[in-house]
């Protein structure tokens, strides 16, 4: 099977869906940041949208809001792989396991559908990361995936600092250095400053 030469992303991070802060700066909609992101992708084409953490604001959602997301991410027809953040970690009762974002045949989710990484055969592409899985600090780039296809790409929350002081607990996030950053992938998808 011929692989395309290039393949097209659009990453984005830290949507932060919601029903109340989100919704008020989008007059209302909680999910027009996610809607914009895939109205994007489709129209540039992309073949994958990666959001790297933080796209729901909490696991307290409404459940129209997640009906909305869960349509939204479904009628773009475009693979989604989402990494869970510190506001939307992993956890038993994550709004990815159960009820409508469950069932989005195009929604992968890191540490809920797959442990670490997803395929896509056709693209020659993987995408990995650690996804958050409780609410506690984690280095994401701790352990590095060895490469498997043409086209990497890997996924963290995270701030990036230069040399991160990891001794100090009292800092605004999850911390990522340059020496995290020779994961050896093609392309590290991150997510925005600290909030």
């Amino acid at each position: 099977m011929p692989y395309p030469p290039d393949i097209v992303v659009v990453h984005s991070s830290d949507l932060h869906i919601d029903h109340d802060y989100t919704a008020r700066l989008h007059g209302g909609d909680g999910a027009a940041g996610l809607s914009g992101v895939l109205n994007t992708a489709r129209d540039a084409a992309a073949h994958v949208v990666v959001l790297a953490s933080d796209t729901f604001d909490c696991h307290r959602v409404p459940i129209d809001l997640l009906e909305r997301a869960a349509a939204i991410i479904s009628t773009a027809a475009l693979p989604v792989v989402l990494l869970p953040g510190k506001h939307d970690p992993a956890v038993p009762d994550a709004v990815y396991h159960n009820g409508p974002l469950a069932a989005v045949e195009n929604l992968r989710v890191l540490g809920v559908t797959h442990e670490e990484a997803v395929c896509f055969a056709d693209l020659d592409l993987e995408i990995w990361g650690r996804a958050h899985r409780d609410y506690d600090d984690m280095i994401p780039f701790e352990r590095l995936r060895p490469r498997s296809t043409r086209w990497q790409i890997a996924m963290a929350h995270g701030h990036y600092v230069p040399v991160p002081d990891r001794t100090n607990r009292l800092r605004p996030s999850w911390l990522i250095g340059d020496d995290d950053l020779k994961a050896g992938a093609d392309y590290i998808a991150l997510s925005s400053p600290p909030n």
